[in-house]
């Protein structure tokens, strides 16, 4: 436990003395790495030298909400998809988390891609009719059904 503490003091120390001098969009995206490298060191236990594995828990509300800053702060959907891409990488979601994200995605390419990215880290795919209802358009709902029962 005492090397968790040391990694997350190390990964704070890097943020103040190094990332706070970056532009913005390098800082939104270093910041980035950090989140779900402090992630997946909290998500693991460290027990006489053994690795046991947690139950999975969604991204917490405080890094929800910079996941979505971040991806509503850049202009175009390409950024916006690397930064969920990264997302997907470390942390889990629940289906009203997808639903928010959906909402900042001007078109619906982009919409399905993030869905198509972030459906398989899903914790409550029973609330799936959810993300459905999030679409307007019976083709983009016909397109997310076909993710969606691609991980029944």
């Amino acid at each position: 436990i005492a090397t968790v503490e040391l990694i997350t003091q190390k990964l704070e120390l890097l943020e103040k003395e190094y990332l706070t001098k970056l532009s913005y969009r390098d800082y939104t995206r270093a910041k980035n790495l950090l989140i779900d490298i402090h992630n997946m060191v909290h998500t693991m236990v460290i027990y006489e030298e053994e690795y046991i594995p947690q139950i999975p828990l969604p991204i917490d509300d405080l890094s929800f909400r910079e996941l979505y800053n971040s991806i509503k702060n850049e202009a175009f959907e390409a950024d916006q998809l690397a930064i969920v891409k990264a997302a997907a990488l470390y942390n889990y979601f629940t289906i009203r988390q997808l639903v928010e994200l959906v909402e900042l995605f001007p078109f619906s390419n982009g919409k399905i891609a993030m869905v198509r990215e972030l459906y398989p880290n899903v914790l409550d795919r029973q609330n799936s009719q959810l993300l459905i209802s999030a679409f307007t358009y019976s083709s983009d709902k016909e397109k997310v059904h076909e993710i969606i029962n691609y991980y029944r």
